[in-house]
């Protein structure tokens, strides 16, 4: 079973991080699961390297097989994408958070990179950056963001919305 943790919700969408499925072949059962929670799409943050990895290669077509979106957006452990790439990364989701019920974001533990992608999230809907990281990280019970440059660019972010 995988274990996930709501976090808000951002037009009538629930968020939710999570450690990454199991791979090889327990994937289908897990995606399968996220279907039947009415998953409507699964973001990992994984590189192409930690798919191979995990042996979740086939994570993109295992969820198409189950009606679930797929994104693969990846960023290196504890690291960052850049501020533009973030920034466009988080209006594509944050608009499709306007069309879906669910959203369920993954890295290999569901904490530095999806509690970013889920904090940018979060104050691009309005949320205050501070709040939201004190939510997150009680959430998942772990500190986050996970490194200084993932504050950072939170930050950044944080304050050109301002």
């Amino acid at each position: 079973m995988l274990e996930s943790y709501k976090l808000t919700e951002i037009n009538n969408c629930k968020i939710f991080i999570a450690p990454c499925p199991r791979g090889g072949g327990l994937l289908e059962d897990d995606i399968r699961e996220l279907s039947d929670l009415n998953i409507s799409l699964l973001i990992s943050l994984l590189t192409f390297t930690e798919s191979a990895q995990l042996e979740l290669s086939a994570e993109a077509d295992v969820c198409r097989s189950y009606s679930v979106d797929f994104i693969n957006f990846p960023i290196m452990d504890k690291g960052i994408c850049g501020f533009d790439n973030f920034v466009e990364f988080i209006e594509l989701i944050y608009h499709k958070t306007q069309e879906m019920n669910s959203i369920l974001i993954h890295c290999q533990h569901g904490v530095g990179r999806s509690g970013m992608i889920a904090l940018g999230l979060m104050v691009k809907s309005g949320k205050d950056l501070e709040e939201s990281i004190k939510l997150v990280s009680k959430n998942r019970g772990y500190t986050i963001p996970q490194s200084i440059s993932q504050r950072k660019l939170l930050s950044a972010y944080y304050k050109s919305l301002l």
